[in-house]
Order: C-alpha cells, then sequence, then structure tokens
C-alpha cells in the first residue's frame, strides 16, 4: 500500500512536466474531449434534413432541390450519407444524427446555418431527445443570385466534413 502511494506521488509531480513536454495542456485535453462530443457519430453517416425556403429565397431562383444536391453530393463523395432516420440493432431503434440546414433571406442579405444533431441521454434524468451538439453558420448578400448562397453553403459543408473527420476517422480509420 505504502509503495502504491509513494508510486502514485511520483506520478503526480512528474505528469506536469511530461505533458508539458509533449505539448499537451489540460485546455486541449478538454478541447479534444468536446469536439468529440460534438461531431461523434460512431463514423455512422448523417441525414440531411433541410427546411423549406422563405418566399423570397424562390423568388430569387433559389430551390431546396438546389440545397438537397449541394449537401447530399458534399455528404456523399465524403462517404458520410445516410438516406435513413433510423437504423436498426439488435431489435431496437436508433436514431441516426441529422445535419439540419436553415437557409433564410431578408432583402438582400442571407443566412446559412448548419447543425449536426444528435440522440442525447440527459444522465441525470435518464431523459433523450435530440440536441444541437455542433452549429456553425454564415451572414452574406447574394445580389439577387442563388449562386452566392450555394457557394456559401458548400463552404460551410467543407467545414463539417473537415471538422467531422478530424473526430471520427482522425487517421482515415473509424475511432471507436
Amino acid at each position: 500500500m505504502k509503495r502504491c502511494l509513494i508510486l502514485s506521488i511520483a506520478l503526480f509531480a512528474t505528469a506536469p512536466h511530461i505533458f508539458a513536454e509533449s505539448g499537451i495542456t489540460a485546455q486541449s485535453i478538454i478541447e479534444d474531449e468536446l469536439d468529440a462530443f460534438k461531431l461523434d457519430t460512431k463514423c455512422h453517416g448523417v441525414y440531411p434534413l433541410i427546411e423549406s425556403l422563405p418566399d423570397r429565397a424562390k423568388e430569387m431562383g433559389l430551390r431546396k432541390e438546389d440545397l438537397i444536391v449541394a449537401v447530399e453530393s458534399r455528404l456523399r463523395s465524403s462517404n458520410l450519407y445516410n438516406s435513413d432516420r433510423f437504423r436498426y440493432h439488435q431489435g431496437s431503434v436508433l436514431a441516426n444524427p441529422y445535419l439540419y440546414v436553415h437557409v433564410n433571406t431578408v432583402g438582400q442579405a442571407f443566412s446559412v446555418e448548419l447543425e449536426l444533431n444528435k440522440h442525447v441521454i440527459d444522465p441525470m434524468s435518464m431523459a433523450s431527445n435530440y440536441a444541437a451538439t455542433w452549429t456553425i453558420g454564415t451572414l452574406g448578400t447574394h445580389g439577387n443570385s442563388p449562386d452566392y448562397i450555394l457557394s456559401a453553403l458548400r463552404r460551410l459543408m467543407d467545414r463539417f466534413v473537415n471538422e467531422w473527420y478530424k473526430v471520427n476517422k482522425p487517421d482515415g480509420k473509424c475511432v471507436e
């Protein structure tokens, strides 16, 4: 018992020096764990859920189908597309994560938002529901052309895919 205590004290005394030399800090560990919580899907793909467009966006020629093509093609090219909202695992139904896409326009301005929503469980109450664990958005002006909005959406999709891969497949293989 005494030997275990001495070993523990020695480990705690040298640990800060070991982490400092390797560049690992408590802050970086917390950020990595938070990123993992936000984006970890156990390598399961995501189901795209695209919100209906406001009338002003439709008037300028932007169609919901354009958004669907932009989102689904980026997810498919990254092997992240999941067309099923639910998956079946050993007799139970599990909810797949979904990527919520919302585009809004007001006058000459637009906003694009992406949210990764996952099924989460509150350990205190054991209640479960979907929650947005990762979100990103942008604002801009569109000049009455849907191309500006679609370009902004594609840039956000690229960011999502890059960040998803950092958490789920940092070395090209699924993190389990």
